[in-house]
């Protein structure tokens, strides 16, 4: 089983989709093509979703089994990626949709706005499920892709690639928040976990 094409396609992606969110590419190309400031969010979800696929159909075919869970552990695991999917949702619902996916950016009268693409993102989500956690939506897609009760060699492999780039993205999308919020985010972080809630979270958000 070739991996090499996969693994390596993958940190194609990753660099990619990590170079094009610097504050300084963006506004290099701004500068460059500023018919783009409508149009870079939207482009780069698309560029995204491209280079997925590709990935996706670079997936070798020969797998190997390495467990199944039995009842009642399997039972237990699909009720942990229900609840990864649901928490998912509640994530995404947080935030304001539209400009994350770039589709408002496009009807926007004031393109210069997006050079840092603040338009619907002017404030800093910190309540509900980001009153616990900085990146619920890493944490539950982690909780989907590791609670699988049948894991192969396939998934393991898949998982752990996507495990570690949100890990090594996240920190890199922080230090971004945090030329972009300054001490308030620096605050945020220091009452928030990463990706699991700290001990403190819960009696502060009470």
């Amino acid at each position: 089983m070739n991996w090499i094409p996969f693994i390596s396609f993958f940190l194609l992606f990753a660099v990619l989709h990590s170079v094009f969110a610097m504050k300084k590419i963006k506004v290099l190309v701004f500068n460059t093509m500023p018919f783009m400031m409508k149009w870079y969010r939207l482009l780069y979800n698309l560029l995204s979703v491209v280079l997925l696929a590709i990935w996706i159909l670079l997936i070798p075919a020969e797998d190997h089994l390495l467990y199944s869970l039995n009842s009642p552990w399997n039972y237990l695991f699909y009720i942990l990626q229900i609840v990864s999917l649901l928490g998912l949702f509640k994530s995404i619902r947080s935030f304001d949709t539209s400009s994350f996916l770039g589709l408002k950016q496009l009807s926007a009268a004031d393109t210069a706005s997006f050079y840092l693409d603040e338009v619907g993102e002017e404030t800093l989500v910190t309540d509900k499920l980001y009153s616990y956690i900085r990146h619920p939506l890493y944490t539950f897609s982690m909780g989907l892709l590791l609670f699988n009760p049948y894991m192969t060699l396939k998934l393991l492999i898949i998982s752990t690639l996507i495990v570690v780039y949100f890990w090594v993205g996240s920190y890199f999308e922080e230090l971004r928040l945090i030329d972009k919020y300054g001490d308030q985010y620096r605050d945020y972080k220091a009452s928030t976990g990463r990706f699991l809630p700290k001990l403190n979270s819960f009696s502060t958000n009470k």
